[in-house]
C-alpha cells in the first residue's frame, strides 16, 4: 500500500521512461508529428506574408522605372515628360 501513496515523496521520485516505438505505423506518426512541430516553429520565426508583401511593395515604389521598360517607352512616345503628371490636370 505504500507504493500507491500519491501524497508521499516516494511517488514523485519515481522516474518514468517513455516506451520505445516498436511498430512502423507508430514511428511514422511520431515522425510526422515531430516534422509538423518543427515546420510550425520555422513558420512562426519567418516574417508574415503581409510583411513580405509590404517590403516588396516599398522596394518597388522606391525604384524608378528604367528607360528600357516598354511601358515607359510608350509613355514617352505619347508625350510624357518626367516630373509632369498624366491626365487632364497635369
Amino acid at each position: 500500500m505504500a507504493d500507491d501513496d500519491y501524497m508521499s515523496d516516494a511517488f514523485l521520485a519515481k522516474t518514468v521512461r517513455p516506451g520505445l516505438v516498436f511498430s512502423r505505423i507508430t514511428a511514422r506518426k511520431y515522425d510526422m508529428q515531430r516534422k509538423k512541430i518543427e515546420s510550425d516553429t520555422e513558420t512562426r520565426k519567418s516574417p508574415s506574408l503581409r510583411a513580405k508583401e509590404e517590403e516588396r511593395r516599398n522596394e518597388g515604389l522606391s525604384t524608378e522605372i528604367g528607360e528600357g521598360n516598354k511601358g515607359f517607352a510608350l509613355l514617352k512616345k505619347m508625350g510624357y515628360l518626367e516630373g509632369c503628371g498624366l491626365g487632364r490636370d497635369d
